[in-house]
């Protein structure tokens, strides 16, 4: 007579031979990663220059702390060399700061928000630097930012723990496998390998070209300010509660492309999307630089990549300016906003 073990045995001896594979699989992993026969496997969300950028900066902090981070979109991401920010800074202040561009393509201001969030938790900078445009409010926008918010990494990072968020920031392995999945995705893989070319160390995405061609229909034909980004922006903001110096920065585009940005009229950029968020910004007392009126005078045409991101050697000059108009918003008192928004905010 055969005998049949009780399901709670079988049961058991299932998990003890996943715990198993799964031990030996992580050993296999991280000896590999040691003897140089494979990279460290990425977090696999649904934005590769995410699963970079976390990767490097997680590098990076272990050789030194990271006291300033910029976030936006790929416009920032463009527009701010860090070092170039640091050493201009330095000069001004004698302070030294260690800074990562953490922009991250199509990143509107609602998941924004939540990576603020993360990045202030998991690095401890001590100040965040939010480049913000029109199309950042705007639900036409967002298309590999805005899945984000819901990725199980990102939501464990943000108190919210779940099982494969857990295995991700654990397990080497668990990513190893996660690799199969996004190694799938051709839109994925594109835009990896974009990214490992054009990135540099401090997080800087290098745009060599100089295309200025202007397509007359409105960017934005309906602008109207989406809740979930206005939420977003208010997330980021609270953040000075933690300590940590938050500075909004408008992010321009070429002044030519300004009266086709938003509904087909410069004006519009001002009254639909500017003044209605500087409000916002004004019952969080935190300091919002505009850019936009002196960009014609501070980036020649050969500057720009295209109309709406800088090339390196605009980002250059710009990265400068910004040094010295952060530089002038830090030398006041920090418990003291009255001056912040008079002198960087023109209502």
């Amino acid at each position: 007579m055969q005998i049949t073990p009780p399901f709670g045995g079988v049961l058991l001896g299932a998990i003890l031979f996943l715990i198993v594979v799964l031990l030996t699989g992580e050993g296999i992993v991280r000896l590999g990663i040691q003897a140089n026969l494979w990279p460290e496997p990425l977090l696999g969300t649904a934005n590769a220059e995410m699963d970079i950028k976390v990767q490097a900066l997680d590098r990076l902090v272990k050789q030194q702390p990271v006291d300033c981070l910029f976030l936006g979109s790929s416009q920032l991401d463009t527009a701010i060399n860090p070092g170039v920010f640091s050493d201009e800074y330095q000069k001004l202040t004698g302070e030294t700061l260690h800074c990562y561009n953490f922009s991250l393509g199509t990143l509107t201001a609602g998941p924004a928000g939540r990576i603020a969030t993360l990045l202030v938790y998991r690095y401890h900078p001590k100040m965040l630097v939010l480049g913000i445009s029109a199309r950042d409010f705007s639900r036409d926008f967002g298309e590999l930012a805005r899945p984000l918010t819901d990725d199980p990494w990102v939501r464990h990072n943000l108190t919210d723990q779940n099982p494969g968020g857990w295995l991700t920031e654990n397990s080497l392995f668990y990513r190893f496998l996660g690799q199969i999945r996004v190694a799938l995705d051709p839109d994925y893989q594109a835009l990896r390998s974009r990214m490992l070319q054009q990135l540099a160390p401090d997080g800087f995405l290098q745009y060599t070209g100089n295309t200025l061609t202007i397509d007359t229909t409105s960017f934005i034909p309906k602008f109207k300010l989406n809740a979930e980004d206005l939420s977003g922006l208010d997330e980021v903001m609270a953040l000075k509660d933690q300590g940590v110096h938050i500075i909004l920065l408008e992010v321009p585009v070429y002044p030519g492309f300004l009266p086709d940005y938003v509904e087909g009229s410069e004006r519009k950029y001002y009254t639909a999307f500017r003044a209605p968020v500087q409000n916002r910004i004004d019952v969080y007392r935190v300091p919002f630089i505009y850019s936009q009126e002196e960009i014609g005078s501070l980036i020649r045409d050969s500057q720009w990549n295209d109309v709406k991101h800088l090339n390196t050697s605009g980002a250059e000059s710009f990265s400068v300016w910004v040094a010295r108009k952060i530089a002038g918003v830090l030398q006041h008192d920090t418990s003291t906003h009255t001056i912040w928004n008079n002198e960087y905010g023109n209502h």
